[in-house]
């Protein structure tokens, strides 16, 4: 299957555009290391896993028992829970999927066609041609349309509105092409058609009905205390392949984690808190992934705060580094982001220079005597944020700046972010799905960040220029994603110093094996059970 981006007018415009920007930082010249996505680690488990064969045996698996929350509907177009959408994953496809580069796939799209103007955006979809839902029903444009709309009408329900937001409209060309009318022309549409797709006469089914998807697995029955059984549905000649999955429903994750411990599941996914607590136990067996949640500082810069000039601002981004912070050894489960990005994503495909580069005309910096004492504050709920505003007061202090911590109640939290009594603020916030900076760095932002927008001040001379380029470039690198991407690393570095955040980590999560799973999954935050087709289960019982 052939997967082309079109872009026509609308990347013709965005072209020109970027490049106009992009001139100058191009012809500065740069060595950039190259970069890998960091290997998956696993922590071996106790004696109990050591009595299974190392390898797949020549015999039928057992049945996988995985969890998912209490629930009365199926509708995965409803499913705001964690615990849902992963299983779902194994059920249902989407219009494109999201790789473990943060690159977009397709899935049962084959062609995306841009056909409006700048002024009058609209796109058209093409679906590969072949495709049926697990009921032998094919996949028409017209199922795409009525899971749109669906989403959109549930737009209070449904965990994908926001995602489609900057669609106004949809309709039908023929049985295999939908056209999607945008608000304004988006190099990250793709991104927003992740949703599950499954038949629109399944949008009306009664509580508790099945519902078809396309996926490896179908859905068998459904019973709401005994949960739900999948079956495989793509044939496969293998004696030893997983063909059965049933899926338990419990309160919540710490039912769930008793239930694995108590050889009830074999597979659960952890949240990063829930990873972080039982990473302390050394007999247990994880692959981890990013979650997706940075935590990052922000460093007050309205007049009258002592970061309110320039040179002492540097001079503390200086010390508050991602490095500086990952080197105490404290934040195992975390990834160190110097940038609101995972390193696996393929905007650093060529290169991560931000730590080994200097800015060409970066302001000296110094922290002159009577200067007075920064005021860092955090919610005293969070440890991990404690913990790195701990960390940021010794630095500090290491460097000859006293600084006062103080953790405060989610509520006198986010007063003193808006009334602005702090200097340096441990924050956190989800990254969108699309590897899209911007959010951190530009004004006007998507509503989940809009609090943001409330509390920045004054940035640094030359900020807006760099911002301007760096927003060019990433435009280009989401219209040709195998394009050189060293002219948007320096603009984005060149855009960060000038800031006033510095990205620290992000929070991982991972997957907990139980004792009777051979094989590992290949978890990633949009798939936490990608691959779990390829696991083996031990029939009987752990010992």
């Amino acid at each position: 299957m052939m997967f082309r981006f079109w872009g026509r007018l609308m990347t013709t415009c965005l072209l020109l555009f970027a490049v106009s920007w992009l001139f100058a930082a191009c012809s500065i010249e740069q060595t950039t290391p190259v970069t890998t996505a960091e290997p998956r680690i696993t922590t071996e488990t106790n004696s109990k896993q050591a009595i299974l064969p190392e390898q797949k045996p020549d015999m039928a698996s057992g049945e996988l028992r995985l969890w998912w929350s209490k629930r009365q509907t199926l509708n995965p177009l409803l499913d705001n829970s964690q615990s849902g959408q992963s299983v779902n994953c194994l059920i249902f496809d989407g219009l494109f999927f999201i790789d473990e580069h943060q690159m977009i796939q397709p899935a049962l799209a084959d062609e995306v066609l841009w056909t409006g103007s700048q002024e009058n955006s609209a796109v058209d979809i093409r679906l590969a041609a072949g495709f049926e839902f697990h009921n032998n029903q094919p996949v028409t444009a017209a199922d795409v349309k009525a899971c749109i709309d669906f989403i959109k009408a549930n737009s209070a329900q449904s965990p994908y509105a926001l995602q489609l937001s900057g669609v106004v409209a949809a309709e039908v060309v023929d049985d295999l092409t939908i056209r999607l009318f945008l608000g304004q022309p988006d190099p990250w549409l793709a991104y927003a058609l992740t949703f599950p797709v499954v038949p629109a006469v399944s949008l009306k089914a009664g509580s508790g009905e099945l519902f078809p998807g396309t996926g490896i697995f179908q859905m068998a029955a459904f019973d709401v205390n005994t949960g739900l059984l999948l079956t495989r549905h793509r044939p496969t000649e293998e004696i030893n392949a997983l063909k059965q999955i049933r899926v338990i429903p419990y309160a919540d994750p710490a039912d769930a984690l008793r239930a694995l411990e108590e050889d009830q599941i074999d597979l659960i996914d952890l949240s990063p808190d829930l990873y972080r607590k039982m990473s302390l136990r050394g007999s247990l067996r994880f692959d981890h992934y990013p979650a997706g949640d940075l935590i990052f500082l922000f460093y007050n810069t309205k007049p009258g705060r002592v970061l309110a000039d320039e040179n002492r601002l540097t001079y503390v981004k200086r010390i508050l580094t991602a490095s500086a912070v990952h080197q105490t050894g404290i934040f195992p489960t975390t990834e160190q982001a110097e940038i609101p990005l995972s390193r696996s994503s393929f905007i650093l495909a060529d290169g991560y220079p931000l730590s080994e580069i200097g800015s060409v005309d970066m302001i000296e910096s110094a922290w002159p005597e009577g200067s007075g004492q920064p005021v860092i504050v955090f919610p005293a709920h969070d440890q991990l944020r404690s913990q790195v505003a701990e960390v940021a007061e010794d630095l500090l202090g290491q460097a000859g700046i006293k600084a006062t911590v103080r953790p405060l109640a989610e509520a006198s939290f986010r007063a003193a972010l808006l009334s602005g009594q702090f200097d340096i603020a441990v924050l956190e916030a989800r990254l969108p799905h699309e590897p899209d900076m911007t959010w951190l760095y530009a004004a006007n932002r998507p509503k989940t960040y809009s609090l943001l927008d409330q509390i920045t001040g004054p940035t640094m001379m030359d900020y807006d220029l760099w911002l301007n380029r760096m927003e060019a470039s990433l435009e280009l690198a989401a219209l040709v994603p195998d394009h050189d991407k060293a002219a948007l690393l320096y603009n984005l570095y060149e855009t960060d110093v000038r800031s006033f955040w510095s990205c620290l980590m992000i929070r991982q999560s991972a997957v907990l094996y139980g004792d009777r799973v051979i094989g590992q999954c290949k978890p990633i935050r949009q798939n936490p059970y990608n691959g779990v087709e390829e696991l083996w289960i031990w029939p009987g019982r752990s010992s």
